[in-house]
């Protein structure tokens, strides 16, 4: 109990040290809108860039697409970007926290040219007539902003507010959707070892067992064949470039075969700056006129494009099958 109170008290004092009482009257901006132009026609934005100490990004208007310009122009998801529309028009001064520069930073307001905490954003219309220009901090679940040439900062009351403190949050990386009972088969080439498939269990989805010719192999466990099998059904990636800017050295592939006649072959590299990468290569394919819809829709998210996984992911996408044998020497004698 006296521990829970001395932690209150704590976070409490660090609230109060954020703020200036050396004005006792309240701001008149209290519960004015922070961007009133903004807020009267929100469809008036067509590029936003934001700074921050680590990067920089430009959102551009395409049609009625957004994308990401030092991505290759990848598309962003478009309900960030509705968050964002939102959160700005909908933001309204709710109390005056500092004018003394020296606190930003307590409120993640510093100056980002000067490697602060702060996001510099700043919205232009298709006139390229600058609409919105904040520096916006984020703490303690609190959203703050202040003017770049002022030193009034504000904690603001609004909703939604999307981070924006790194590029990739906005990436559409929901590219390849793969349900687990939709899997007929898995292919895996590493490299090292033997080719060899995996075939799903048709009772129980998501459980693989070892295809021909190897089918009759002790596995290390029943389970073992479970992850790379079902790998392709959670592809996250954390990053996309355009294909032409990925270097680096093939090292395999997955192909994915499922019930209703879409072959999905995914290439793995290690990059040369040492990240793992998916390319899907046109391998890519429908058997059957049914697949054809979900074909077309795949191949424009991912055509020209590589994806960066993490070292986990791209561990599963290679799985080797001595690795899922009880006498690995066995599988490579068979070779």
């Amino acid at each position: 109990m006296v521990l829970a109170g001395v932690t209150a008290i704590a976070a409490l004092m660090g609230m109060l040290s954020m703020l200036d009482f050396s004005r006792h009257e309240q701001a008149e901006e209290i519960g004015q809108i922070v961007l009133p132009q903004f807020e009267a026609d929100v469809t008036r934005a067509d590029r936003i860039t934001v700074k921050t100490a680590e990067e920089s990004y430009t959102l551009s208007r395409d049609a009625d697409e957004w994308l990401m310009e030092e991505k290759g122009r990848y598309p962003i998801k478009l309900s960030m970007l509705a968050d964002l529309s939102e959160a700005l028009a909908a933001m309204t001064y709710s109390r005056e926290m500092t004018r003394d520069p020296r606190k930003f930073d307590q409120l993640g307001l510093g100056d980002p040219e000067t490697g602060g905490a702060g996001a510099h954003m700043t919205v232009w219309n298709v006139q390229n007539e600058e609409i919105v220009d904040l520096i916006v901090g984020f703490k303690n679940e609190g959203v703050f902003v202040r003017r770049p040439d002022e030193t009034r900062a504000w904690a603001v009351d609004t909703i939604s507010f999307p981070p924006l403190q790194r590029a990739a949050r906005w990436l559409d990386l929901d590219v390849v959707q793969i349900a687990a009972d939709n899997i007929a088969k898995v292919e895996i080439e590493t490299g090292a070892d033997p080719i060899y498939t995996l075939d799903a269990k048709p009772e129980l989805p998501g459980e693989f067992v070892l295809g021909a010719p190897y089918q009759d192999k002790e596995l290390v466990a029943d389970y073992a064949p479970n992850a790379p099998g079902a790998a392709m059904t959670g592809f996250a990636p954390l990053d996309v470039v355009p294909m032409d800017n990925m270097h680096g050295s093939y090292t395999g592939r997955h192909r994915v075969y499922t019930h209703d006649g879409l072959v999905i072959e995914a290439e793995l590299f290690v990059g040369d700056d040492g990240k793992f990468w998916v390319a899907f290569s046109e391998g890519i394919e429908a058997e059957t006129p049914q697949a054809q819809e979900k074909l077309d829709e795949i191949e424009s998210r991912v055509a020209g494009w590589a994806f960066q996984i993490s070292r986990l992911d791209y561990s599963i996408l290679q799985t080797r099958i001595t690795d899922l044998v009880a006498d690995p020497q066995g599988v490579l004698t068979d070779k």
